[in-house]
């Protein structure tokens, strides 16, 4: 299915979503939604990450083409998941994975440096999330649509991200599914550890 299509099917439903919670919840209704408790921050941080990684892409993705990626990688950091989705709508691209090569070793550990700092602060932020707010993630979530439309938000971003970790894997001969229940089940956590074990952004192929 051509991404076109993907990114169609998945904006009328998120877009219905996110207007229903901006109808229902008012205008600050997402700035009160992160600030529900530590968990909805955490869900929320969660997705800003996700956003970083793709922003890494739809940069080197945008250079290869010839065009400017610095008002995607913004307008993505505003908007979140929208900012993706139009980028396949308009220019049919999914996160790729650039061929199998060595990594520049200073470059990698540069990368693994960066990901074991995020990882701590993440990690540490959700410890306390859980020791304030317990397991009950599904009740934050559901808490009010703007909360469920940032949750849906960070999903689509993460599915986004394994896009490009399948890809990746494969053309380095790495068994990818681990990864993928991984970021099913923890989220950011994934990307966070694949870039501190393989020190790997996401990268496009040519555009061809």
């Amino acid at each position: 299915m051509q991404p076109r299509i993907i990114a169609i099917l998945i904006l009328v439903p998120f877009s219905i979503l996110t207007i229903a919670a901006v109808a229902a919840d008012g205008a600050d209704g997402f700035a009160a939604a992160i600030t529900l408790n530590l968990t909805a921050l955490q869900i929320w941080l969660d997705l800003v990450i996700a956003m970083v990684f793709w922003c890494f892409w739809v940069m080197r993705d945008a250079r290869e083409a010839g065009r400017n990626g610095i008002p995607w990688v913004i307008s993505g950091l505003i908007v979140g998941a929208f900012a993706p989705l139009l980028y396949m709508l308009v220019y049919q691209r999914w996160p790729a994975s650039s061929p199998a090569q060595p990594v520049g070793e200073s470059s990698a550990s540069t990368r693994r440096t960066l990901g074991v700092v995020v990882l701590a602060l993440f990690g540490a932020l959700t410890a306390a999330a859980l020791i304030s707010d317990g397991t009950d993630v599904p009740a934050v979530i559901t808490a009010t649509l703007s909360n469920l439309q940032i949750w849906v938000d960070l999903v689509i971003m993460i599915v986004l991200w394994l896009v490009w970790m399948v890809k990746d894997a494969r053309a380095n001969a790495r068994n990818p599914w681990g990864w993928v229940v991984f970021a099913l089940v923890l989220g950011s956590f994934a990307p966070l550890f694949y870039l501190v074990v393989y020190g790997r952004w996401p990268a496009s192929h040519n555009t061809a």
